[in-house]
């Protein structure tokens, strides 16, 4: 694949496929990454034709996006396709039509929750809106408001209190201060210095739950984090961080939480307490941003606008 600058901002890119040119250009430069899927965005699309089984459509959608979207992303797209019934598979993609989804959408929301129906029906949608560029307006359940409980610094420390001298203590620290589970797993003793955290890297699982050691999602992710002293000085005396899986560590969350009385919250959570505390001290959202890793401030916002003024009063755990 070549990406040839064709003016000052105008670009080409161009790829060679079974004897036939596919290009595509931009008003800036693309990344090699946005190329590639762009080009094969074009060559699945007209390979496809009006009487092309769905279930072959999901095959080349999914296979034209494994070098673009994250495994885990995969892996949801490959379980969604199991819960496609044989009926909707074997129809050609020029048939499917706005009954024939309604009635799979309305299927599939007897077993499953609004937000997984959604994603469900995003997924559908965007394979069916790629290889015949038709958009169906689907009824689909309401969405829940958020009730997810946001702790605040009392019911923080108590929990702390509970985690000391466990392989939880450290996760949850670190959590409180605004990094996600993937980074804590992925984080080694070389990324710990004297009261920063250097974030580099992430854990994920691949579509076979392989655990996987790879650059963060987004360029916003790679950051240094500044935390206490005492949580550097604690990692480097363990020599650890932490080894368990992220379900072991919200089993040990909710258990303790149950003993404590409190209502439960899992360990993303804290990210929301990180960012709903900064707010509330009134440090600019830009700088929340940045030091939470968000690509954008829309998600961040949407994390501590629904939270309970009570957090004005309260301090981080420094």
């Amino acid at each position: 694949m070549n990406i040839t600058k064709l003016s000052k901002d105008h670009y080409r890119v161009r790829e060679m496929y079974q004897g036939k040119t596919y290009s595509k250009y931009y008003p800036y430069k693309p990344t090699q990454r946005e190329a590639q899927s762009d080009i094969n965005d074009l060559i699945d699309k007209e390979n496809i034709y009006d009487d092309d089984k769905f279930s072959k459509c999901l095959e080349l959608y999914i296979n034209s996006k494994l070098n673009i979207l994250s495994p885990s992303t995969i892996r949801r797209y490959r379980y969604y396709v199991k819960s496609i019934p044989p009926s909707f598979l074997d129809l050609s993609i020029s048939s499917i039509d706005k009954i024939k989804l309604q009635t799979l959408i309305n299927d599939y929301a007897t077993t499953h929750k609004p937000k997984t129906i959604k994603s469900f029906y995003g997924f559908i949608s965007s394979v069916i809106m790629f290889y015949t560029d038709k958009h169906f307006k689907i009824i689909l359940p309401p969405l829940p408001k958020p009730t997810a409980h946001i702790p605040n610094k009392q019911e923080l420390q108590k929990i702390i209190d509970k985690a000391k001298d466990t392989p939880y203590e450290i996760p949850i620290l670190l959590a409180s201060y605004g990094l996600r589970v993937g980074e804590i797993m992925a984080l080694t003793l070389d990324d710990i210095s004297d009261g920063t955290i250097n974030i580099n890297k992430t854990l994920i699982f691949d579509e076979n739950y392989k655990r996987i050691i790879k650059a963060p999602k987004t360029v916003e992710s790679n950051r240094i984090v500044k935390v206490p002293t005492y949580i550097t000085d604690l990692i480097k005396q363990k020599k650890e961080i932490y080894k368990g899986s992220s379900t072991a560590l919200n089993r040990f969350l909710y258990r303790t939480q149950d003993t404590l009385n409190i209502k439960r919250f899992s360990i993303h959570k804290l990210r929301h307490f990180f960012a709903t505390e900064l707010h509330n001290r009134n440090v600019p959202s830009k700088y929340i941003q940045a030091m939470g890793g968000w690509a954008t401030d829309n998600i961040m916002k949407s994390v501590y606008t629904h939270t309970n003024k009570e957090l004005e009063v309260i301090d981080l755990l420094a």
